[in-house]
């Protein structure tokens, strides 16, 4: 004879309770893919950090510094801020005067038949060229015949500078806001403040060989330092809060 068995316990799985085994199996499968996911992710993510490469570097004064490998599109928002500022600066400021000579400035000439100072040819040259020959020819447009004859100097000063919005892996946006300053260059009596709000829109490019000699002059020196940062004006318009 067969034992006794319990005929209210059933030795099969209700229906019930197997979409339940089903509903958990469903659920570890799931958490597992996304668990999978995520470690790959997060291996990719070491993966470009550790191409990014940290080296030590030493300079020719004998001081250690480290640097971090990347991209050749990468430039620090800092150097971008000081770029815009250098520009602004270059472009106003004139003084009747050759950089580093006691020389007249004779001006240059642009497509218009008109002039603008030396100081604001160079500051031409960080700009994208067909861009810089526009913004010269309305400059030129602008600066008083006194510049040249050595009555009138100008300065600017920049009251704010945004920090850089990236656009795309290349390009930046920069909100300036600056005054244009106007001074009688006898008496150094201010003779009017000219607003410069602007958003500058500026590119990565290549970074160039030194084309100087050791005579160059004290604009192109300071034109080629700057440019040293890889970077280019591709447009200026109204800054807009």
């Amino acid at each position: 004879m067969f034992p006794f068995t319990n005929n209210k316990q059933s030795p099969f799985i209700i229906p019930k309770e197997r979409e339940k085994i089903t509903l958990g199996q469903l659920i570890l499968a799931g958490a597992f893919i996304l668990l999978s996911f995520s470690s790959c992710t997060v291996a990719l993510s070491n993966k470009k950090l550790a191409e990014q490469k940290i080296t030590n570097v030493q300079l020719a004064d004998g001081t250690a510094i480290l640097i971090q490998e990347q991209t050749g599109y990468y430039r620090n928002p800092n150097l971008i801020k000081k770029f815009t500022q250098q520009w602004v600066s270059l472009m106003f400021s004139w003084d009747g005067k050759i950089p580093g000579t006691d020389r007249a400035d004779p001006g240059v000439k642009t497509p218009n038949g008109k002039k603008v100072p030396i100081n604001s040819w160079g500051a031409s040259l960080m700009m994208e060229p067909e861009f810089a020959q526009h913004f010269l020819d309305e400059l030129a447009t602008l600066v008083p015949e006194s510049v040249f004859t050595g009555k009138l100097k100008s300065s600017v000063i920049v009251r704010y500078q945004s920090e850089p919005k990236q656009i795309n892996k290349t390009t930046w946006e920069i909100n300036l806001i600056s005054d244009r300053i106007l001074f009688d260059k006898f008496s150094n009596a201010q003779k009017a403040v000219i607003p410069f709000n602007k958003t500058f829109t500026i590119k990565a490019v290549a970074i160039p060989n030194s084309p100087l000699k050791e005579n160059a002059n004290t604009l192109d020196k300071t034109v080629y330092k700057m440019r040293t940062g890889g970077l280019e004006i591709v447009s200026i318009v109204d800054y807009e809060p």
